[in-house]
């Protein structure tokens, strides 16, 4: 019987999984190969067992809703909708493949990583592709020529505010390795992930980074120097500031961006032309779902009858048009389970090191769920996965199914 050492080979499933759900998200002849990969990849290395979480079946049961939506002709647009479906359906059975490969790893610092990696990695070939088309130099992202064909694959990065928003993940993931560890590659990477965000223009990923650079130093500190490095924060803080306001290849990209949103603030009055665009998809959002507030108007039905082909931009306001508050009920119960049981996890666990992931992703999650309400996000894996790797780093701090016996066993695949 041949026996394979697997940490190599969950390096590259993985990997190549969370490529293809970065990267060819709108294929679903590439989607669905991931899904029946991950999915044969878990059933191999736990003999045909699968290990579940409360976290999936409050999915399950948003999945269940949205199809008798379309069963009982709620939704406004049937094909619409079931297609939508079928794509939560696909992502379901990915994420609960992901979850069964995450939870024998060892260690938090190891599953940390293997989120850590892929996307890292990701990001590099967005920033490879920019330096190709001379972005980097220009300081400014083309989207039409990050969308490329290789091997008659159409690889599509997304917006710019994908990029960033994805940048900011790996950026706020490469912080907490670091900080724990001092693996100076990561500080490089999260250097490398920032001038990404600062290239993309995204505001709103700012907060997560804010965040993490303030407060993830200081719950690993044990004294007094959590002083000093807010000191420190804010200094660097302020240099950094200066830097993007005073150099015009960082004002053209996200300093102009900051300083209309400041003008805004103080002044109150509106001057940026992509919120007031949100704005107004936001009021569409509000008076559909008073039109259908209990059962909603069926999934991705908004841009086809009130976004001109575009999402809302607020996936709290997509998900109760969609699916009424019966539906939003369903799908953010998912969210405060995740919340609930980081919190608990962090009032059982002693050690050290497990506490500070596990406050770590909570900082990460609530910024996340605060960036949502100008992102749509609910049906792409490349965010959705994010919070796969929360519940199961929550599965590992809370003892887990593995004994340390049961794990070293896992770390070969029998053939």
């Amino acid at each position: 019987m041949l026996k394979i050492d697997k940490a190599w080979f969950f390096e590259i499933c993985i990997g190549l999984c969370v490529f293809i759900c970065i990267f060819l998200n709108n294929d679903p002849v590439m989607i669905v190969f991931a899904a029946v990969l991950l999915v044969n990849v878990m059933l191999i290395c736990n003999k045909g067992k699968i290990r579940w979480n409360t976290y999936f079946s409050l999915e399950g049961l948003f999945i269940i809703y949205s199809i008798f939506q379309v069963i009982f002709g709620i939704t406004s647009i049937e094909n619409i909708s079931f297609g939508m479906t079928r794509r939560l359906l696909i992502n379901f059975f990915i994420e609960i493949a992901l979850y069964n490969l995450l939870i024998s790893e060892k260690t938090p610092i190891s599953l940390m990583e293997k989120f850590a990696k892929p996307y890292i990695i990701a990001n590099l070939v967005v920033l490879g592709i920019m330096a190709i088309h001379g972005m980097l130099l220009s300081g400014s992202i083309n989207i039409d020529d990050l969308n490329i064909i290789v091997a008659g694959i159409q690889i599509t990065v997304g917006v710019k505010t994908t990029i960033g928003y994805l940048a900011a993940c790996a950026f706020a993931v490469a912080i907490v390795i670091f900080v724990n560890g001092r693996k100076r590659i990561y500080a490089v990477s999260a250097a490398v992930m920032f001038l990404l965000i600062l290239l993309s223009g995204t505001r709103k990923v700012i907060l997560l980074c804010f965040m993490v650079l303030l407060i993830v130093p200081i719950i690993r500190s044990r004294n007094y120097g959590w002083l000093l490095r807010i000191l420190g924060f804010c200094l660097v803080g302020g240099v950094v500031v200066f830097i993007i306001m005073k150099t015009p290849y960082f004002y053209s990209t996200i300093g102009v961006r900051i300083e209309r949103m400041m003008v805004s603030f103080i002044n109150g009055e509106i001057i940026d032309k992509s919120v007031i665009i949100r704005m107004g998809l936001s009021e569409s959002a509000k008076m559909a779902i008073a039109e259908k507030p209990f059962f909603g108007w069926g999934l991705s039905i908004f841009k086809e009858l009130y976004g001109n082909g575009i999402y809302s931009h607020n996936n709290y306001l997509e998900i109760l048009f969609s699916c009424g508050y019966v539906g939003g009920v369903i799908f953010f119960s998912r969210y405060l389970y995740l919340l609930i049981i980081m919190i608990k996890g962090l009032m059982k666990t002693k050690d050290q090191v497990e506490r500070y992931f596990l406050i770590s992703n909570i900082i990460i999650f609530l910024c996340l769920a605060i960036m949502e309400y100008w992102q749509v996000t609910y049906y792409l894996l490349k965010f959705t996965m994010i919070y796969v790797y929360m519940v199961a780093l929550t599965f590992m701090v809370d003892g887990g199914f593995f004994t340390a016996h049961q794990v070293k066993k896992l770390n070969r695949i029998e053939i």
